[in-house]
């Protein structure tokens, strides 16, 4: 996917080659992050770098007037295997998403299931197309994520944790030329390796957590592409373990 050229963006220390929300000297402050008074009683105010958010994070002026393309909003849009990648809270959708939509509502209001009303149409609909419009599966799929995010969020980093973010594990690499994050998954960090595999699972978490909140506008970006650096790596050598975790974890959490 072409790419246009940005400076590195990462919720790391790795130097500020890597990092646009790096500091050169002095102390980031609670307001330049993303934590709420309550988390920061968590964090040490020396690791605040790793949840700053400089203006180079936030989308550019640009992105305001963006306007995505039929393509880029439901991706082979005349195929039968046809997807949506942008999901309005407020906007259209396609008459067979509504007539499917309905048909989930009718089943949540049937069988008494009590969703958060932070729960909006664009949530649901994107677990209901994730889940092949199949209502029992995409609430107990809906329910899972929500008992994750209770579980898990907000993410607060462990030594190991900020230590592999320091290596460039997982980092924020500028944006497309949809102004959609670039994160870079680097997995010579952890080749060799002794880690809790759930605990870095969480890095991923954190960063794509770090996307969501800071660098989307609902409606125009609401995607990131996601790479891999296997520079000087053969088939052989990659830790299929490892990634087959990372992606299954996120096909849970995220969906398109």
């Amino acid at each position: 996917k072409s790419s246009r050229t940005m400076s590195k963006t990462s919720v790391s220390k790795r130097g500020a080659k890597y990092a646009v929300n790096s500091f050169a000297d002095g102390k980031v402050k609670l307001k330049d992050t993303c934590l709420t008074s309550e988390m920061s009683t968590r964090v040490e105010e020396s690791d605040y770098i790793y949840y700053k958010v400089s203006e180079g994070v936030r989308p550019p002026r640009d992105a305001l007037f963006f306007v995505p393309n039929e393509d880029d909003i439901i991706l082979n849009k005349d195929d039968a295997s046809w997807q949506r990648l942008i999901f309005p809270e407020d906007g259209e959708y396609r008459e067979f998403e509504e007539k499917q939509l309905e048909e989930l509502e009718d089943y949540i209001e049937e069988n008494n299931i009590m969703i958060p009303n932070s729960v909006g149409k664009s949530m649901l609909m994107r677990f209901h197309q994730a889940n092949h419009y199949k209502a029992k599966k995409t609430v107990e799929d809906l329910l899972a994520h929500l008992e994750w995010r209770r579980t898990n969020l907000p993410i607060y980093l462990t030594t190991d944790q900020k230590k592999f973010l320091d290596e460039g594990l997982f980092y924020i690499h500028g944006r497309d030329k949809n102004f959609r994050p670039l994160n870079i998954f680097d997995p010579r960090v952890i080749i060799g390796k002794t880690a809790d595999r759930d605990e870095v699972i969480m890095i991923v978490h954190f960063v794509l957590q770090f996307i969501i909140d800071n660098m989307m506008i609902p409606g125009k970006i609401e995607n990131w592409v996601s790479l891999m650096d296997l520079s000087n790596l053969s088939i052989n050598e990659l830790p299929k373990k490892w990634l087959n975790s990372f992606i299954k974890s996120c096909q849970s959490n995220y969906k398109c």
